[in-house]
């Protein structure tokens, strides 16, 4: 997949810039959902950061589905808000008034707020290394964006699976081998055997993109 440049000009912390990753994967996954001939219902941007991977969706799959996104650092908020402002006024937001919201909390506490309020559609750039792999600091913000630090890679997998919605997609990205060569794509398949189709849907730029498919 070529690099291309951001649809638009996003606001972002100076101390931890996003990468290409955060824009091709929802590219990606427009072009999966029109394929398909599918739109989503309700999405959900897990580990949301800025929002960047959020709008790009809507700036690239056309629909009226609210977007929630869920980031745990306070840090974000003030750039979500610009980022929002600046979809709101680009090109791109004909008629999407409203379908935006911030949940500043940490996964491990996410649950499906009432009936029929399950994602359709999950998109997440989380952190790719556990704790045990580096030198990291619970307080830096910068460690707390790269290593599960404030919730496991286990509660990731839990949280998605509880508000996933039944036939409902979600998109990871992921470092298939961690760092003593364990498969994480063969650890997947093993936990979602009775609950989930799991497969290494795409390769981003050296990344796996990781496709949970819940069954109906």
């Amino acid at each position: 997949m070529s690099s291309k440049p951001f649809t638009l000009n996003y606001s972002q912390p100076e101390e931890y810039r996003f990468s290409q990753d955060s824009v091709e994967t929802p590219w990606w996954i427009a072009a999966h959902f029109r394929g398909e001939k599918k739109r989503p219902r309700r999405v959900l941007d897990l580990c949301a950061g800025s929002g960047v991977m959020g709008f790009e969706l809507a700036c690239f799959l056309s629909g009226e589905y609210p977007i929630d996104f869920l980031e745990i650092q306070s840090a974000y908020r003030t750039h979500f808000d610009e980022n929002q402002r600046r979809f709101e006024a680009s090109n791109f937001s004909a008629g999407v008034g409203g379908r935006f919201r911030w949940l500043e909390m940490n996964y491990a506490d996410l649950r499906v707020e009432t009936p029929g309020h399950a994602y359709d559609l999950i998109l997440c750039n989380p952190p790719y290394f556990e704790v045990e792999h580096g030198k990291v600091s619970a307080g830096d913000f910068k460690s707390r964006c790269r290593f599960f630090i404030d919730a496991s890679s286990d509660e990731l997998w839990n949280a998605i699976e509880r508000v996933l919605a039944p036939g409902g997609e979600a998109f990871v990205l992921v470092r298939t081998e961690d760092a003593h060569g364990t498969s994480v794509l063969k650890n997947l398949e093993r936990r979602f055997r009775y609950s989930a189709a799991v497969e290494i849907a795409a390769d981003i730029r050296g990344t796996s993109l990781i496709r949970i498919e819940k069954k109906s």
